[in-house]
């Protein structure tokens, strides 16, 4: 009896840990250039240019990223957008030529720019699978991004370049579209993935 009676509590409790591991996931992340050495926070002034992120992230996004760079710097900190006497692209591609570097730091008098940009990659593969008429179960890969590079303007090169993804799995059965992360939550933890990386790469 007692056997029968512990038998039926690992059964229970084996169910549990497969609802859970299906139920919920946890975002993971991938840094693309890990070895990817820091920067000298240390002397010079830096502007961050007008971060381009996606229009439902973007006030949380800079309020996060102006208060981290602002911590670091202090007063050697500007973001481009709140200072109207600078005039330099709102948008900057990324790997700029040496030419908009020289541009830059001719009419700016900066020594660093700060690029960031953030976006969603929305799920790309649905399998569905037929389970009773009426019942579909779809698997999911939701993603956010964030890329940043630091330019030297004197020296008109690129001294730091880190690109983070985050994503979450999920399986949605029977239009239960509970999901355990947001894209904008994923950007938000990769840009945290980011600045760790920079953080601890970096002298200040």
């Amino acid at each position: 009896m007692a056997l029968k009676k512990t038998f039926q509590i690992m059964k229970i409790l084996k169910i549990f840990i497969f609802i859970s591991m299906v139920g919920c996931s946890s975002p993971s992340h991938i840094i693309e250039n890990p070895y990817q050495l820091g920067v000298d926070f240390s002397s010079g002034k830096w502007l961050l240019n007008t971060i381009d992120a996606p229009p439902d992230i973007i006030t949380k996004l800079q309020e996060k990223v102006i208060k981290d760079f602002t911590k670091k710097l202090n007063n050697r900190f500007t973001y481009y957008p709140e200072s109207p006497n600078l005039l330099i692209p709102q948008k900057i591609k990324t790997q700029p030529n040496k030419n908009l570097l020289k541009a830059i730091h001719s009419s700016t008098n900066y020594d660093f720019l700060i690029n960031f940009k953030a976006g969603k990659i929305e799920p790309n593969m649905s399998i569905k699978a037929s389970l009773q008429p009426g019942q579909n179960s779809i698997f999911n890969n939701k993603s956010g991004y964030v890329v940043m590079e630091i330019y030297d303007l004197k020296s008109e090169e690129i001294i730091y370049s880190q690109k983070v993804i985050a994503s979450v799995n999920h399986s949605i059965k029977n239009n239960d579209v509970n999901i355990s992360e947001s894209i904008n939550n994923l950007i938000i933890f990769a840009y945290k993935k980011l600045f760790e990386h920079l953080e601890k790469k970096s002298t200040l």
